[in-house]
Parts: structure tokens; C-alpha cells; sequence
């Protein structure tokens, strides 16, 4: 299977929150999407946290790039969204919240189901985050544990014995094969496995 880590280029937009309050509970937690995702989909009294865009939207139409980012937590245009539908990605893993000032609509992935897909132990990265069990992210080259043969075509890992994700996001290579044909702009991919 054609494993690729999701990195950003240059025309990925950062997105931020404006509720301090909606901010600092977010990140309790630490990375774990299920919890973020619950703390943000009840914000504004059930309707969902509103994103800023910051950085320069294209001037030409206006258009967002298919991939943004809010911290840890990647977001993806419309487009971008509808084409990790067709490949097989489940929309239950994703959070539509609205931008201000804007009718768009980004979809942040925060699957509620992350499993030990990598083995960490037999699996190559560059840094890690030193804490009890560590993080690692920024990977070289991963091996998949045994069963995770077929994987959803965008994915995560929790390493063993941690209640948080990998900083990382990695696609499978349909999902890639996806974010070309579609000329989808704001993220690059390098395989690593």
C-alpha cells in the first residue's frame, strides 16, 4: 500500500479561533481529535466554532486552497473534502465549521476513531514531542502494524498506551491520486512507505 505523509506548501492558509475561551478548552486534551471535535461542535450553541483565515486568500477568485491548517488540526476546502468523499473517506471523521466573513465552509479532520496503525518501534521520524509515551511526527518511513492492510484513504495513529494522535496526517495513494486530478492546491506529499 502507497503511504503519504500530508506536509503543507506555501499557498496553505492558517485558520484561527477568536474565542479565548473556546481556545483554552480545546486544547486540554492535548492532540486528541474526538475531544476537540466535541468541544467544538458545540460552540455558539450548537452551531459550531467559526474560523478566521489568516494570510492572503487568492485575490484573483477569492478561493481557498484545499488545504488550511488550525494547529495540529488540518482543514480542507470544499473541494478538497467532497474528493476525500469520493475515495472512500468517512464524513464522520470530519467537522464543517464556517469562516467569518465568509459563506465557505472548511472541513476539519478529527476522526473519532484513531488507531495504533504505525508501528512506532519499526518506523522512521524525525522528532518527537518528549513527553510520557512520546509522539513522534515528521516521519522518514513508516511500517503499518499487521491488520491495517486496507486503511481510510486520510489517516492518523495513536501510539500505544497514548490518549493523544501523531501531530502527523498521512493519505493513501488514491487520496493522492485524488488531490492531483483535481489540481488541489496547499499540501504536498511525500510517501513513506
Amino acid at each position: 500500500m502507497r503511504c503519504y505523509l500530508l506536509e503543507r506548501e506555501r499557498s496553505a492558509l492558517d485558520l484561527y479561533l477568536p474565542d479565548e475561551s473556546l481556545l483554552a478548552a480545546s486544547i486540554r486534551s492535548g492532540l486528541d481529535p474526538k475531544y476537540v471535535k466535541g468541544i467544538l461542535a458545540g460552540a455558539n450553541g450548537g452551531l459550531g466554532a467559526r474560523f478566521e483565515v489568516l494570510g492572503r486568500v487568492s485575490k484573483k477568485d477569492r478561493k481557498l486552497p484545499g488545504l488550511m491548517y488550525w494547529s495540529w488540526v488540518p482543514a480542507f476546502n470544499s473541494a478538497a473534502y467532497e474528493m476525500l468523499m469520493e475515495v472512500g473517506a468517512a464524513s464522520s471523521d470530519f467537522l464543517a465549521c464556517g469562516l467569518t466573513g465568509r459563506e465557505d465552509v472548511v472541513h476539519l479532520h478529527l476522526p473519532e476513531g484513531v488507531e495504533n496503525v504505525i508501528n512506532i518501534n519499526q518506523s522512521i521520524f524525525s522528532h518527537s514531542v518528549p513527553i510520557d509515551p512520546p509522539l513522534p511526527y515528521s516521519a522518514v518511513h513508516v511500517h503499518l502494524n499487521a491488520g491495517f492492510e486496507s486503511l481510510s484513504p486520510i489517516f492518523r495513529t495513536r501510539p500505544p498506551g497514548s490518549s493523544q494522535v501523531t501531530p502527523d496526517v498521512y493519505f493513501c495513494g488514491d487520496a493522492v491520486d485524488g488531490w492531483s486530478r483535481k489540481r488541489l492546491t496547499g499540501a504536498s506529499f511525500k510517501q513513506v512507505a
